[in-house]
């Protein structure tokens, strides 16, 4: 008898805990920065949320905020996180010169000198959804990033990426 392959049926998306540059209100795009211990607890609190929900597999983005984040779900869901899959291919879209600085909104990225623009993010999502469709399993967790969660969202549904992120930590269903 022939093994069944399972396609996912269901994709959860979880932005990051707070980093210590998103507490102090920097721009981080590619920038590796830490969780806070807030952004750990948000975490853990995550994780009652996702526990009940049938995930078969964790995929982070490959910087540390996302990395922890999945992990501290992993360990609170009963995952093993050594089978938690990181790839850059979900990392934050990259800000280029504004990375780093103060920013009370998020920057305009046109014409920013080493930044990623809103269509080659886009292009990465669907790279990244199209990559996720290979993997075996009914439920896949993505921990990733506020910009990146626009892109998929957008890529999802067939629609115009727009300016609104998730909050940190904050659970949604994109499929």
């Amino acid at each position: 008898m022939a093994h069944e392959r399972k396609q996912m049926k269901q994709l959860y998306f979880i932005r990051h805990g707070q980093s210590e540059l998103n507490l102090l209100g920097i721009v981080t795009g590619s920038i590796d920065s830490p969780l806070t211990d807030t952004g750990r607890l948000q975490a853990k609190l995550a994780a009652a949320d996702i526990k009940n929900l049938g995930v078969d597999l964790i995929v982070t983005s490959n910087l540390s905020r996302a990395r922890e984040t999945a992990n501290i779900i992993a360990n609170e869901i009963g995952y093993n996180a050594s089978d938690v899959i990181s790839d850059e291919l979900f990392t934050e879209q990259a800000c280029g010169s504004f990375e780093g600085k103060v920013c009370a909104t998020p920057p305009c990225l046109v014409d920013c000198p080493g930044a990623e623009t809103d269509d080659q993010l886009m292009l990465r999502a669907k790279k990244g959804l199209d990559y996720l469709k290979t993997l075996q399993a009914d439920t896949i967790l993505l921990v990733s990033h506020g910009a990146y969660s626009r892109a998929l969202r957008a890529t999802v549904h067939s629609e115009a990426i727009t300016a609104e992120e998730p909050d940190n930590a904050k659970v949604v269903q994109f499929i």
